[in-house]
């Protein structure tokens, strides 16, 4: 009975190990291996970049040949709560302005966020209703500004040197960055497939599994993480909210490129569709663009690291 019972004993040690070698480990259909809490590691590879379906618009053309290093990116949208943890944090002052940058939209009644004299707080909106909602009414100067307020916390290497209404990017530093406009299509479509219309589906009548759009989100942002993700780990790339990304915007080229970062202009790249708009808008090759300052009810942001980090 005793050789019994060490017998089974070692079984079930044996199967605890192995148990927990298969779960902790990044190796599958995911992005890749990594050690990096709420982020995926997308190997990097060539891809066709723009309206491979030909039947898009005419800033998502001409296609052309992109080549990306592997990088990091976050699961899910920076919610109001890590935001205002951010604010708070780094001293921000109440009418939420750093380095001579407006970081958010905070007057009114459309923000979900407000001071009460000694720090941030949440309030909620009609756009906004819990805190773990994806932060919206953010610039694009207060999605790097949090980078770099992450980098430190992190005691990473700043990717950003901020003044005002200047911003230069060292992508060989290790912090925390948002992602180039190529990058962020190369995950949507799950390491740059053609079948991949939409983050996870290529079916407009699957999106409601994957995206909040304007036809289920009853027009409001919800919780992020809360639709299902594409098959990279990545959560609401094709909905919630559309997201800051690092290039200025420009017309494509067709020319090869590796490891673009956007032409110069005045105008920054944003992408994913969101709670507003329509399933046109929810195509991982969709563009849009609006100056840095710009704040608004479906305007937010997730977070990169380059390989090295």
């Amino acid at each position: 009975m005793k050789k019994l019972f060490l017998i089974l004993l070692m079984f079930f040690t044996l199967f605890f190990l192995l148990s927990c070698d298969l779960f902790n480990s990044g190796d599958g259909d995911d992005g890749g291996d990594t050690d990096l809490i709420g982020f995926e590691m997308i190997q990097g590879g060539t891809f066709t970049m723009g309206d491979v379906w030909d039947n898009g618009l005419n800033t998502e053309k001409p296609t052309h040949t992109v080549t990306l290093s592997d990088f990091y990116l976050g699961t899910k949208e920076i919610t109001h709560l890590e935001y205002i943890e951010f604010m708070n944090e780094a001293g921000i002052d109440s009418n939420a302005i750093h380095n001579g940058n407006k970081l958010i939209s905070i007057d009114g009644n459309t923000c979900a966020i407000s001071h009460d004299g000694s720090s941030f707080y949440f309030k909620g909106s009609v756009y906004a209703d819990t805190i773990n909602c994806p932060m919206i009414f953010v610039s694009w100067y207060g999605a790097v500004e949090y980078c770099n307020w992450l980098s430190e916390e992190n005691e990473y290497q700043k990717v950003y040197t901020i003044s005002e209404g200047s911003v230069a990017a060292d992508f060989s530093k290790n912090g925390y960055r948002l992602p180039t406009e190529a990058e962020w299509e190369y995950a949507a479509r799950s390491k740059g497939r053609d079948d991949c219309k939409y983050s996870g589906t290529n079916t407009e009548n699957e999106l409601d599994t994957y995206a909040w759009y304007n036809s289920n989100s009853g027009n409001k942002t919800h919780p992020v993480g809360t639709k299902q993700s594409n098959d990279l780990g990545l959560y609401d790339m094709s909905g919630n909210v559309r997201e800051w990304c690092w290039d200025w915007y420009g017309d494509y080229s067709t020319n090869s490129q590796t490891n673009p970062s956007g032409p110069t202009g005045t105008d920054r790249v944003l992408r994913g569709g969101s709670w507003l708009r329509s399933a046109t808008n929810c195509r991982v090759t969709f563009r849009f663009y609006a100056y840095p300052i710009s704040s608004t009810f479906n305007y937010g942001f997730r977070l990169a690291l380059s390989s090295g980090s």
